[in-house]
């Protein structure tokens, strides 16, 4: 379509310039107006937004090709391989045989993302070995030991854009974001061919977005992270942790038999001020350590099934509530317990495994936008209703609200959930990362020697 001028003789070039503009920008309209349908507009408050649309939450895609365009190219590491058994060839000189071994042991290795999972850890073991700190092993022999160490699978769990909320599943082995103070300082930079962190994931699948973390998880854990799309959404989540107002639980496969099935620790937990490096704490009855309280369930007990040294060692599988959020505070209370974490380099001196097992595996908490008021003792809230809108009162009869917008219901203590439907109990959002596959698999229920 063009737009068309009578022009004057003094300006006999204007209309058609003008013409021509405007062509360009009818022109580009229609190019793009097949792809705006393909945009979703959001609002929080007054403010549109627009998101890149997103056809999975996962990075992992239902082929092997590396091809998944939901994923930016920055979280993938360079290869032509289109499955794990070319990968494994290419990038880690595997043979038939050790292809075969490794199936064996681990047939999940097919499921996993070439460009986005298999290359990428590849990368990171040769990063560690350049550095002396695979023992005296090898990229190769390490994978040939451990294949479950190749996966690396983001994932989005929850997503609430209303009122701006993003769950993770991180990865293990996987750092957050930049350093604390950014912006100012200078942002991590990728140490090989693939690495990712959290916050290019996130950046990947919301585009122009300044993502906030809620709370912190070590590299070394997976499991369950929250994340806010606003700065109002963040700090709210961030009052609601503050207050406590959250249940967090984890999973963890630690050394022995503990003999209780439950039990708790109370231990005060501080800096470790014998560590040269600064990275460990410990338990501080001075007035160094601060107050903690962590909750265990043993859920299973067995003998380790990993390869290397620790094989066959009895070891169990333990659920985790902590009531506060110290750093390293489960690691550390395992420890003093007796009952170090398999994987951990720090408090369990295990650098023979491929991750540390611990996993973020449940977090539960109040979702409601900032100004809500609850009750202490029953973590209720009273639901400011519009003029015109419809509620139960106590007999569940059905009823105006005719005062101006915005009073409190008078004499009726009323729940409203996210989407602003009633509930009645508490109101929480529960996010749940089911705990990985291998918190299982590694585990026999029977003696490895017994059976020789």
């Amino acid at each position: 379509m063009r737009f068309m001028f009578i022009a004057t003789t003094r300006c006999f070039s204007l209309p058609i310039i003008i013409s021509r503009r405007l062509h360009q920008k009818v022109s580009h309209f229609s190019t793009t107006s097949e792809s705006s349908n393909s945009l979703r507009r959001v609002r929080r408050g007054t403010n549109p937004r627009y998101l890149k649309p997103r056809t999975t939450t996962s990075m992992r895609s239902s082929s092997n090709s590396g091809n998944d365009d939901d994923v930016d190219v920055l979280l993938r590491a360079s290869t032509s391989c289109v499955d794990f058994k070319s990968a494994l060839k290419t990038h880690c000189d595997f043979t038939e045989e050790d292809i075969v071994r490794v199936y064996s042991k681990h047939p999940l290795v097919a499921s996993y993302d070439v460009a986005g999972e298999i290359v990428p850890r590849i990368n990171y073991l040769k990063f560690l070995q350049e550095r002396n700190r695979l023992g005296n092993e090898d990229a190769k022999e390490f994978v040939l030991r451990q294949p479950q160490c190749l996966e690396r699978k983001f994932q989005i769990i929850h997503e609430d854009l209303k009122l701006g909320y993003v769950a993770l599943n991180k990865p293990f082995d996987v750092r957050l974001d930049t350093p604390r103070g950014w912006p100012g300082k200078v942002r991590f930079t990728a140490k090989f061919d693939g690495d990712a962190s959290c916050e290019d994931f996130l950046n990947a699948r919301f585009p122009g977005e300044h993502v906030r973390f809620c709370h912190q998880l070590d590299n070394a854990t997976s499991g369950v992270l929250l994340c806010a799309l606003t700065k109002k959404a963040a700090g709210v989540a961030a009052k609601m942790f503050r207050e406590r107002r959250t249940k967090k639980f984890y999973s963890a496969v630690v050394f022995g038999w503990p003999e209780e099935k439950f039990w708790t620790s109370t231990k005060k937990i501080g800096k470790d001020e014998e560590d040269e490096t600064g990275f460990r704490e410990k338990v501080r009855e001075d007035e160094g350590g601060k107050e903690c309280k962590t909750e265990f369930e043993v859920l299973k007990r067995g003998y380790l099934t990993l390869e290397g040294k620790h094989w066959n060692k009895r070891v169990s599988l333990v659920r985790v509530r902590i009531f506060t959020g110290r750093r390293h505070q489960i690691r550390v209370h395992l420890k003093d317990c007796g009952f170090p974490i398999v994987g951990d380099a720090a408090y369990a001196d295990d650098e023979d495994t491929y991750r540390t097992f611990l996993h973020a595996e449940d977090l539960e908490l109040f979702h409601d936008v900032a100004g809500v008021e609850y009750d202490k003792k029953t973590n209720k809230k009273k639901v400011k209703r519009q003029k015109g809108k419809k509620s139960l009162n106590a007999e569940g009869i059905e009823e105006g609200v005719e005062s101006g917008g915005g009073d409190e219901v008078e004499g009726k203590e009323v729940e409203e959930d996210g989407d602003g439907s009633e509930v009645t109990g508490e109101n929480m959002l529960k996010l749940h990362a089911p705990r990985p596959s291998a918190f299982d698999d590694v585990i026999s229920d029977t003696d490895q020697n017994a059976r020789t």
